[in-house]
């Protein structure tokens, strides 16, 4: 079953918006996209790691990677 998750646009400003959500919708969302999940979490400590070390391409667009 499907459930919705309550968010509030706050702010709009210069192309920008701020969200409003609760802790419990977060961690939902989360969950959803799999962002707890153990392959998940070590890929981001990698990435975390490259990008210390300066292992990093800077991009201007996602589009980029696509033309790649």
């Amino acid at each position: 079953m499907s459930t919705k998750l309550a968010a509030e646009i706050k702010k709009t400003k210069n192309g920008k918006i701020r969200i409003e959500i609760s802790r419990d919708d977060f961690e939902r969302f989360c969950n959803t996209f799999g962002f707890f999940r153990k392959d998940f979490l070590k890929l981001l400590r990698e990435s975390e790691k490259d990008h210390q070390t300066g292992r990093i391409t800077k991009r201007s667009s996602l589009f980029e990677l696509i033309n790649e």
